[in-house]
């Protein structure tokens, strides 16, 4: 007598994949509203209800499934599978997660106060006979080849009168040096046997040219008639000027030499590369200086190869030195494309920085975009930074060209260099063959309301925790782009807010690199508790962090993409632990019957597919409200308000339905056929004449036992009613 709005109500829900099999053992029946005008007193028979159920009424087709998220499916072998459709919010790959961030600066200080200056020359002077035999007191008036005998113990005793005067050095103004050397060849081309040889040298004074001051004395020792000596000397805190004198200090025993006018002490000196600290002095080209130095990456990415987006290198070059220069800043791990090993280079013409006036300052952007990076391997040891190697190599050109007669001094200071300071900015990379430390994107909580059975609340509470479920399979799908491995954190909550149950349930699985669906099992507990909500989130990780130092780098670039959606099936194989009742909405018996039928009979016709069994309480009563009714038409209060009745007696009884047979895996293997006759006492058939009559069907499921069964969507259960009526009428 209860209609089938609620199974209609049924179909929103996963569970009603159960009440798709409840409902199909659910008796659609009403009582008769209108038996016709009574004639005469007369038994027969009307059909009283007819009505076949099938599975496949309640498949989803697709438009539906996609607008609500759930519904029901044919599965494999034709059986009922409920299915629920969703996504969760994708990852995208942004700029900041493929960013090597440094923003670190290199300064390089190249100091010009060990400049070398390469003199590399030869001077020669000479002390001829004549100047001797004048120092000596000796007449120089003799004829070559004369026999000269010299006096005892006779000296050379330099006064200054007689020094020689190197002044030959004019790309020299003055020296500082802190390197190099200087010789002095003496080679005596007389036939003076010297028994003791010095030679004093002596350079101008810096601040007062008229002024010579000592510089080193050679010591020579016994030099014999046309003989060499030559005597090196290694500067350091030692000047030179452009002027140098060698001042004599000679002593010899009595001896008688052949003189000749030509004859003379020759003297050469020879200066090499010197190093100064502090110079005045035409300077030429220097030996390139190269430097180095490392800036560290942090350790949030790794890269074997990376093409740029944005970064740029910030400069400021200086030069506070006397002489062009010239810098050049090279990246060894930058290239200017993704063909050719060349390094990114860039040179820096410096002007001189000429005495009194500021230092020449250049200062810059370069944009690297577009660049490539590339390194040999990966790191193999957690905690490694990745660097960038930063060289600058400074080449001093010197002080110029120089004009006859007007030599072009630089003066060179202590303290003087030439620094040039880079700054790298964070690398934001487009793309990158490479691996993050850990890249992590989380997701809203993607929520699906399911409305099982409208308002009632009572249905949906008979439903929870009694019948339960045991197959049902999360299956995630995964469009990406990005060539990673993916570890799925997923938070799934399911919620009945009618009887205030929560299961929550966190599940951590891989997804590798060529795979693209995950499959999780034993999640059926989410789904037994017949929730009205259902929400998934996710937290979506990848990095050598989670998955350690990868053979092959992962491939990743700007705008890819992580983009899951999932599949919660479950095929319509039930447990029932525990005798279960359904209560569907109550129904109120709108149309009042005739008077004058003293008899009702109830003849049920079952044909039943559907491997379970159960009781089916047919109730009736008249009641205030519809509240009423749905609090009193409850399966407690059977003996008051039960319609069915056997034959003879007079205590209400159910209406059996047996479950098909079934094969040992639970499926059905035949059909259930039987016949029911019930009868309605004449105060309940009375019932009907009144208003406010409400009817309701309580079907009391029984237990499975530890064998699940299995419904096909093709399982019917076909329920025919017929009742037996005796109308009495009177003579009119």
């Amino acid at each position: 007598m209860a209609s089938a709005k609620w199974i209609s109500r049924g179909k929103r829900w996963m569970t009603l994949a159960i009440v798709a099999v409840l409902g199909l053992v659910m008796l659609r029946c009403s009582l008769p509203t209108d038996l016709g005008m009574p004639v005469w007193d007369i038994p027969f028979t009307i059909s009283f209800n007819t009505e076949t159920y099938t599975l496949s009424d309640l498949l989803s087709d697709s438009a539906e499934l996609a607008d609500s998220g759930f519904g029901f499916q044919l599965g494999d072998d034709g059986e009922m599978v409920f299915t629920l459709l969703g996504t969760i919010d994708s990852s995208v790959v942004e700029p900041e997660d493929l960013t090597l961030d440094d923003n670190e600066s290199i300064t390089f200080d190249t100091p010009t106060d060990t400049i070398k200056i390469r003199l590399d020359l030869a001077l020669e002077e000479s002390y001829g006979l004549d100047d001797v035999f004048g120092s000596l007191g000796l007449p120089t008036n003799y004829p070559d080849g004369q026999q000269v005998v010299l006096p005892a113990n006779w000296s050379l005793q330099g006064n200054g009168s007689d020094d020689i005067e190197f002044a030959e050095l004019d790309s020299v103004n003055y020296i500082h040096a802190v390197g190099g050397w200087m010789s002095l060849t003496l080679h005596n081309d007389t036939d003076i046997d010297f028994s003791d040889f010095e030679v004093q040298l002596l350079r101008r004074d810096v601040n007062d040219h008229s002024d010579f001051l000592d510089l080193v004395t050679l010591d020579y020792g016994q030099v014999r008639g046309d003989s060499t000596r030559r005597r090196s000397y290694f500067l350091a805190d030692d000047t030179l000027t452009s002027v140098i004198r060698l001042r004599l200090n000679a002593e010899g025993n009595p001896q008688t030499i052949t003189a000749f006018h030509d004859d003379a002490l020759y003297f050469t000196m020879e200066i090499g590369t010197l190093k100064a600290d502090f110079a005045e002095a035409v300077i030429g080209p220097q030996d390139p200086v190269t430097e180095s130095d490392i800036i560290y990456l942090n350790d949030d990415f790794w890269v074997k190869e990376a093409v740029v987006d944005e970064a740029y290198i910030e400069y400021e070059v200086t030069n506070e030195t006397d002489v062009n220069t010239m810098i050049t800043m090279t990246f060894p791990r930058m290239f200017t494309n993704a063909e050719d090993d060349i390094p990114f280079s860039m040179e820096f013409d410096m002007a001189r920085s000429r005495p009194g006036e500021p230092a020449v300052v250049e200062t810059g952007q370069i944009d690297i975009s577009g660049m490539v990076v590339r390194y040999d391997e990966l790191p193999t040891e957690l905690g490694t930074n990745q660097t960038f190697e930063i060289q600058t190599t400074t080449t001093i050109i010197g002080s110029g060209e120089i004009s006859p007669g007007v030599p072009d001094f630089s003066l060179i200071r202590v303290g003087d260099s030439v620094t040039s300071t880079f700054t790298l900015s964070d690398l934001i990379l487009l793309s990158s063959n490479g691996v993050p430390r850990s890249l992590t994107y989380e997701s809203d909580p993607e929520t699906i309301e399911i409305d099982m059975f409208g308002d009632n609340e009572q249905l949906q509470e008979d439903f929870a925790q009694k019948i339960l479920l045991q197959q049902v399979q999360l299956i995630i799908n995964v469009e990406k782009t990005v060539d990673a491995p993916i570890r799925f954190e997923l938070d799934i909550e399911a919620t009945n807010h009618n009887l205030g149950l929560s299961v929550d349930t966190t599940i951590v699985d891989t997804l590798e690199r060529n795979e693209e669906q995950l499959i999780i099992n034993n999640i059926a507990n989410l789904i037994n508790i017949v929730p009205d909500e259902f929400s998934i989130s996710a937290l979506v990780t990848t990095g050598y962090e989670v998955f350690g130092i990868p053979e092959v780098p992962y491939s990743m670039e700007q705008g890819d993409y992580i983009l899951p959606s999932y599949r919660m099936e479950a095929p319509i194989s039930l447990l029932i632990p525990e005798d279960t009742q359904l209560r569907p909405d109550v129904q109120e018996f709108e149309e009042p019957i005739d008077e004058g039928v003293n008899r009702l009979r109830l003849k049920t016709i079952l044909e039943n597919t559907i491997p379970t069994s159960g009781s089916l309480y047919l109730m009736a009563g008249k009641f205030a409200s519809e509240q009423g009714a749905i609090d009193s038409l409850v399966f407690d209060n059977f003996q008051v308000y039960g319609l069915t009745f056997d034959l003879n007696g007079e205590i209400p009884e159910p209406l059996h339905i047996s479950a098909s047979p079934i094969d040992s895996d639970g499926r059905p293997t035949g059909v259930f056929i039987d016949t029911l006759y019930t009868e309605i006492p004449n105060h309940l058939v009375d019932l009907f004449s009144e208003e406010g009559v409400f009817t309701r069907q309580v079907l009391v499921l029984r237990a499975t036992g530890d064998t699940p069964i299995v419904v096909k969507a093709e399982d019917y259960l076909n329920v025919t009613v017929v009742g037996e009526v005796q109308i009495s009428i009177n003579e009119e």
